[in-house]
């Protein structure tokens, strides 16, 4: 089940085939919503660190705490 919410940072419009990502750790991820996800993760990651507080902020954040309710 795939979920849909408001406030996610996307690298590119859904009809846009993304290419594989691998993160610092090595890891690969090939996965299209997998790959989105964690591209918005690491959107979320960035922007803590430049602290910035911002509207699309708060919307990602209240997203994340709907998954994990």
């Amino acid at each position: 089940c795939h979920h849909f919410l408001a406030g996610f940072f996307t690298p590119a419009p859904a009809d846009t085939t993304l290419e594989p990502m691998t993160l610092d750790s090595g890891g690969s991820i090939e996965e299209q919503t997998s790959i989105r996800f964690a591209a918005s993760a690491l959107a979320l990651r960035a922007l803590f660190a430049w602290g910035a507080d911002s509207t699309d902020l708060r919307l990602h954040l209240a997203g994340l705490r709907r998954l994990s309710e």
